[in-house]
């Protein structure tokens, strides 16, 4: 398997290859790329909404969010 620089996709590409077949499931791969993504986007909300840019701010993160997952069929 090969070694990637980035420690978070290294231990994700763990996940994915199974040694007894020597088989990397790419699939997998991409679904743990796409829920990653969408969990930074959803913890970068701010927490308190002071204003409507905040609450505009979160909405926008969060439609992000699922566009992703919808446009990759990850529910």
């Amino acid at each position: 398997m090969s070694e990637f620089k980035n420690k978070l996709l290294q231990e994700i590409a763990e996940m994915c290859w199974n040694p007894a077949h020597r088989e990397f499931n790419a699939e997998q791969f991409a679904e743990f790329i796409v829920r990653e993504c969408s969990r930074t986007l959803r913890e970068s909300k701010y927490q308190i909404s002071e204003t409507d840019y905040y609450d505009g701010f979160n909405e926008a993160l969060e439609y992000s969010a699922n566009r992703i997952e919808e446009l990759f069929g990850i529910e």
